[in-house]
């Protein structure tokens, strides 16, 4: 329960190995293909299978990548834009368009990030 008084969801032992693991998932994988590279010499297949791999883990780490950096910018401005709405005067009104304007690039940070980390799920 939290303070809302709302049942959590059950623990998930997976999400609990990761986090309890001594590297990275992406670390993990990157070790186990330098030890598919390396036992696949002399066999031609495994070579290519091997090659294949390293390739996909490669576009999978530059997409995780760009798009947790977009979730970054994405955090910034959001933060910059609550700071800049908690300083504004009491007195002063904002209009529904000024806000949208506002929000736009970060919602367009978001959608990248989103495409960019969905591509590789």
């Amino acid at each position: 329960m939290n303070i809302f008084n709302i049942p959590q969801a059950n623990p998930d032992p997976l999400a609990d190995a990761i986090t309890a693991s001594a590297s990275p998932i992406l670390q993990q994988l990157q070790d186990l293909l330098k030890a598919l590279r390396v036992n696949a010499q002399g066999q031609p297949e495994l070579e290519t299978l091997s090659q294949q791999l390293d390739q996909r883990y490669l576009d999978v780490d530059e997409s995780i990548t760009r798009g947790t950096m977009h979730l970054h910018y994405a955090n910034q401005s959001l933060h910059a834009l609550l700071t800049l709405l908690q300083s504004c005067p009491e007195d002063s009104t904002l209009n529904c368009d000024q806000i949208v304007t506002l929000l736009e690039p970060v919602r367009q940070e978001l959608q990248t990030s989103h495409r960019l980390i969905g591509s590789v799920m």
